[in-house]
């Protein structure tokens, strides 16, 4: 199993992902993974600067599990986050 790292961004509120470059991205396909603990704990403290710096805030690790095809998030909140909303916004029903 390995983690990621999501947030949000301050200026509004999606949701992003640390990257193996130190910067964010929309696309959860960028994400750093982390594969033990001494790398998640300095990708935390890299993602806490930010959020110090007023970019992000909801800092979260989140533990992608190996089984299919794909990694998948552990949690279902976690899996909502990484594919985004459960009901489509602005379109008629």
């Amino acid at each position: 199993m390995s983690q990621i790292i999501s947030a949000n961004w301050l200026a509004n509120g999606r949701v992003v992902y640390l990257t193996s470059e130190g910067g964010w991205s929309l696309v959860n396909v960028d994400a750093a993974h982390f594969a033990d603990k001494a790398a998640l704990a300095a990708g935390l403290d890299a993602a806490r600067r930010d959020e110090a710096a007023n970019l992000v805030l909801d800092i979260t690790p989140v533990t992608l599990t190996s089984e299919g095809a794909a990694p998948r998030a552990m949690t279902l909140r976690d899996r909502i986050r990484l594919q985004g909303p459960t009901i489509n916004y602005g379109k008629a029903a």
